[in-house]
């Protein structure tokens, strides 16, 4: 398992009964990551993006909206939602 998993079990564990989905992907995530191959920009450019995710869950979470399922977190700053 990830050391980041593994550092977080509890956090982790609780993301797990809800959607274990989520639990999945970042462990995937975590493990692309750790195995290297991306150039400086790519990886600068997927930590934005990562932060940006990060910044939206805790807005949500402060807005009591956390449960929300909108896409809009993983898009560019001033990008357009197309219509559906």
């Amino acid at each position: 398992m990830n050391d980041a998993i593994d550092r977080d079990r509890e956090l982790f564990a609780r993301i797990a009964e809800v959607n274990p989905g989520v639990v999945r992907t970042l462990s995937l995530l975590l493990s692309e990551l750790d195995g290297g191959g991306f150039d400086p920009t790519t990886m600068r450019e997927l930590g934005d993006r990562i932060r940006r995710i990060g910044e939206t869950s805790i807005m949500r979470a402060g807005r009591g909206t956390a449960g929300y399922g909108g896409r809009d977190a993983c898009r560019p700053p001033g990008s357009a939602t197309r219509p559906g």
